[in-house]
């Protein structure tokens, strides 16, 4: 046996069974309870992974900025003083439904919405472009997606 192995075994050997914390009653208590603190931090992070933030926030904390960038429409680009009626309606509406929590404040969407329970979502483009928005559905497409989450195409969008 060379001097390492001599030395670890007098070591080993000439350590009380005081040294030796497992051997108690008290050591074996203070890992368990170790043990069982990490389980009760882990699960109680897991809880709080699982839920949304807005149950701990108020919501105005949470509206406030995002209603911050929604567009306010410019009066003199309204073609007519029923346009500027619509205009004025559709931003209440946009503003009121919290359309800008997901589609952004200009309704251009592509903002990335992730939770364990519903998965990853992309948001879809609800401007008034014509290719890129909706600016192309009829009005009856518009208010059957907002009514039952079916696209114009007929596709679920949820």
């Amino acid at each position: 046996m060379d001097a390492v192995g001599r030395r670890w075994n007098r070591f080993v050997l000439a350590a009380s069974p005081e040294r030796r914390w497992l051997r108690r009653p008290a050591g074996w208590l203070l890992l368990i309870l170790g043990v069982a603190g990490i389980g009760v931090v882990a699960l109680l992070l897991r809880v709080l992974y699982e839920m949304p933030a807005s149950s701990f926030v108020p919501p105005e904390v949470i509206a406030k900025p995002v209603l911050a960038t929604v567009h306010e429409p410019d009066p003199a680009t309204f073609r007519s003083p029923e346009h500027g009626a619509l205009v004025t309606r559709g931003r209440y509406l946009f503003t009121v439904a919290s359309c800008a929590m997901c589609h952004q404040g200009n309704g251009e969407g592509a903002r990335k919405t992730s939770w364990a329970p519903a998965g990853t979502r992309w948001s879809r483009n609800i401007s008034s472009h014509q290719t890129n928005g909706i600016g192309a559905w009829s009005d009856a497409a518009v208010a059957r997606t907002i009514r039952s989450g079916v696209s114009a195409n007929g596709r679920a969008l949820h």
